[in-house]
């Protein structure tokens, strides 16, 4: 099962008896060109990937505002070929934003600790049918920059003029607390998420920065649930999302209501623009009678 959690074997796709779909999930790093290869008054190469993608819905992270941050002359096309394609946009002030060419209304939730908490949920209106989508980014690690500094210099084995192994014992200590308090917080704010599953019901999709690699606690206690990880039952072999810092993982995840939802194909797009991949999911919505084992 772990097996196959990291490196699914689906080699073909299931047949789509109804329309597919295309839900897109990514992390945008406010827009920030990562590569750093972006120039001043050129279009915004995460803004220009948004606008070409054929994705239903996208489902963003750490975006507050494309209009606000993407602003200049050069990102005028590109936001008109977005608000083109996506009528349907909503902008949060925790970062977690939705673009869909389908209407859709928030969801209120009760949520604790609302400061860290990142979790924004959408009834999502597709014809007669309705999907509710949860777009989460649950705590990060919190590593600083020298923490970070020390970790690419250790596995490029850039270590000369450095006190090293001084330089771990100092900080092994602080390490472990800021991984166990964040593991904690990851913890409680699944909890929340699981109980506000259960109160939505119908046709869920939970998609989002877990900041948390396949098998986690948040992932198991989902599939706990009923969800299932569209990455273990639609895609295939193994990928990474996160790739800054030499700290390769997927982090990034989908998890779908089987008796309502079958997922044709999962993906990782390739940007690089963010330090974040996308995920897609092509899928489709089961008919009453149709559901999977």
């Amino acid at each position: 099962s772990p097996a196959r959690d990291g490196c699914p074997r689906n080699f073909s796709e299931p047949a789509a008896d109804s329309e597919p779909l295309t839900l897109l999930t990514y992390n945008v790093m406010q827009l920030t060109d990562f590569t750093g290869t972006s120039v001043s008054d050129s279009p915004n190469p995460t803004l220009r990937m948004l606008a070409s993608s054929e994705a239903d819905i996208i489902a963003l992270q750490e975006c507050y505002d494309i209009a606000s941050i993407a602003a200049g002359e050069a990102n005028r096309p590109l936001l008109d070929s977005i608000s083109r394609h996506y009528p349907y946009r909503s902008y949060g002030a925790r970062g977690q934003s939705l673009l869909s060419r389908f209407p859709f209304d928030e969801i209120i939730l009760s949520r604790p600790n609302a400061d860290d908490f990142r979790v924004r949920a959408f009834r999502i209106y597709i014809g007669t049918d309705t999907i509710t989508l949860f777009d989460v980014h649950l705590q990060s690690i919190g590593l600083t920059p020298d923490d970070k500094q020390l970790y690419r210099d250790l596995t490029r084995g850039d270590t000369q003029g450095r006190g090293i192994k001084g330089e771990i014992r100092e900080i092994r200590s602080d390490l472990i607390s800021k991984l166990t308090e964040a593991f904690r917080a990851r913890a409680l704010q699944t909890a929340a998420l699981t109980d506000m599953i259960a109160e939505t019901g119908g046709k869920c999709i939970v998609c989002g920065d877990f900041n948390d690699v396949p098998g986690c606690y948040a992932l198991r206690s989902l599939a706990a649930t009923g969800l299932r990880d569209a990455w273990r039952q639609s895609a295939l072999g193994p990928a990474i999302t996160y790739h800054a810092n030499r700290l390769y993982f997927r982090i990034d995840h989908i998890l779908y209501s089987p008796q309502l939802i079958t997922p044709l194909r999962t993906r990782r797009l390739t940007w690089p623009y963010s330090d974040h991949y996308p995920v897609e999911m092509t899928f489709t919505l089961n008919n009453p009678a149709t559901t999977q084992d």
